[in-house]
C-alpha cells in the first residue's frame, strides 16, 4: 500500500504514504471484527536522531502534517519541489518524511483502534523462507550489491565503519505477524483500563532493530564478495567494491562506469540493438545517491517491545515465527544471499528477453 521509492514527487509520496492509510483506517473504524492493524513504517522515519526510542516523535515542522497538506495543495509540482527541502529538513528524503507523518497521523487520529507501528530496518533477501536467498525486489542494499556480483569497479561514498541495521525479509514478516497478536492483546488491555477510567496507552511502536551481531558496510561487501564463483573474483572483491570516505573517489568510479556504458551502447547501436547500459548505470547512481545518508551513520535504538513479544512466544510458535536477528548465522546467510540475488537477476533478464520477443 505504500510507495518505497525515494525519487517520487513530494505530493505523490505524501498522498500514497499518508493520505491513503488515513482513508483506509477511517473506513476500518466501522469494521465490526477488526482485531489488529500492523502499520508498516520504517526504522529510519526519525533518522535525524542517532538514538531512536519506541515512540512516535511529533516534531514535524511548519505546524505539523495537516498544516503542510494545506500549504502544498495549491502549489505546482515545481513549487513543491523547491519548498520540499525546507519542509522535510533535517530528514534526508521525502520517503522517510512521509513515514514520519503517517506515524504522527496514526497517533493523533486512530489511537482508539487496535493499531501498532512496526519499524523494519533495511530488508534483505530471505534467510530460510520460502527458500534461502529468495528475493523479488532489487532496491536499497540489494540493488547496490549488483556491481559486486558482476565484479565491476565501483566505490560508494560513506563511512566504511558504519553499521547498517539489516534483517532478512522472512524474519521481518515473522515479526509483523507476532506484532499483530501483541497489538490485539494490548488493545484488549486498554479496553479494560478504560472501563475502570484508567489512562489507555498510545499505539505501540516496534523498533525491529537488533544490535548484538552488527556488521560494518565494508564487512558487508566482503561477505557478499566471499561467495563469488571465481577465486580471482573473491580475492579482488574488496578492491573493486569499497565504501570510501572520499567522495571524489566514488565519483571517479561512477564516471568510469558511465564511460564503459556509453561505449557499450555505441556498440549496441551499431548492431541495431536497443541501448540499455547508460540507463542501468543511471539507475544505480540514483539509488546510490538516495541511500547515501544511510551509509554515513550508525543508529542505536530501544527494542523493548520486540524483545517482549519474543519472550511471549511458545516454543512451538518460535519454531514457526523465528525473528531474532541477534542469533542468526550471518556467514551461512551470505552463502545464499549472492546466489539468490544472481537467480533473480537471471529471471529479470529472461523476462526482458521474452518481452522483447513479444514486442517484435
Amino acid at each position: 500500500m505504500a510507495a518505497v521509492r525515494f525519487d517520487l514527487g513530494f505530493q505523490t509520496i505524501l498522498d500514497t504514504n499518508v493520505t491513503v492509510p488515513e482513508r483506509l483506517y477511517s473506513f476500518l473504524r466501522d469494521a465490526p471484527h477488526l482485531q489488529a492493524i500492523v502499520h508498516v513504517s520504517t526504522f529510519y522515519s526519525n533518522c535525524d536522531r542517532l538514538h531512536i526510542e519506541e515512540c512516535v516523535y511529533d516534531d514535524i515542522r511548519f505546524g505539523g502534517w495537516e498544516n503542510i497538506r494545506q500549504i502544498i495543495n495549491p502549489l505546482t509540482e515545481s513549487e513543491r519541489a523547491k519548498l520540499m527541502p525546507a519542509i522535510i529538513s533535517p530528514l534526508p528524503n521525502n520517503y522517510v518524511f512521509s513515514k514520519k507523518c503517517a506515524e504522527v497521523m496514526i497517533q493523533q487520529k486512530f489511537g482508539d483502534l487496535p493499531v501498532g507501528i512496526f519499524r523494519p530496518p533495511i530488508v534483505t533477501p530471505s534467510y530460510a523462507e520460502p527458500v534461502p536467498g529468495w528475493v523479488d525486489c532489487i532496491q536499497g542494499v540489494t540493488g547496490l550489491s549488483i556491481p559486486t556480483l558482476k565484479e565491476r569497479l565501483l566505490w560508494y561514498y560513506g563511512d566504511p565503519t558504519a553499521c547498517p541495521a539489516l534483517t532478512p525479509v522472512d524474519y521481518c514478516i515473522a515479526g509483523m505477524i507476532t506484532a499483530a497478536c501483541d497489538i490485539k492483546a494490548r488493545h484488549e488491555q486498554n479496553r479494560v483500563r478504560e472501563s475502570f477510567d484508567r489512562h489507555a496507552s498510545t499505539p505501540p511502536v516496534y523498533n525491529f532493530y537488533f544490535d548484538q551481531n552488527l556488521h560494518s558496510w565494508q564487512q558487508f561487501v566482503a561477505l557478499v564478495g566471499a561467495e563469488l564463483p571465481t577465486v580471482m573474483g573473491r580475492k579482488l572483491c574488496n578492491i573493486r567494491t569499497r565504501i570510501t570516505r572520499w567522495k571524489i573517489l566514488s565519483r571517479i568510479t561512477f564516471w568510469w562506469m558511465f564511460f564503459v556504458a556509453y561505449l557499450g551502447d555505441m556498440v549496441l547501436s551499431i548492431f541495431g540493438k536497443p541501448k540499455c547500459n547508460v540507463s542501468l548505470v543511471s539507475g544505480l547512481r540514483t539509488l546510490a545517491d538516495a541511500v547515501e545518508h544511510f551509509r554515513c551513520h550508525t543508529w542505536t535504538a530501544r527494542n523493548d517491545n520486540v524483545k517482549r513479544m519474543h519472550t511471549l512466544l511458545s516454543k512451538a510458535d518460535k519454531s514457526l515465527l523465528e525473528f531474532d536477528v541477534d542469533h542468526m548465522d550471518w556467514k551461512e546467510y551470505f552463502k545464499h544471499y549472492a546466489k539468490g540475488l544472481s537467480i533473480e537477476l537471471e529471471r529479470r533478464e529472461l523476462r526482458r528477453r521474452q518481452k522483447k520477443k513479444l514486442d517484435c
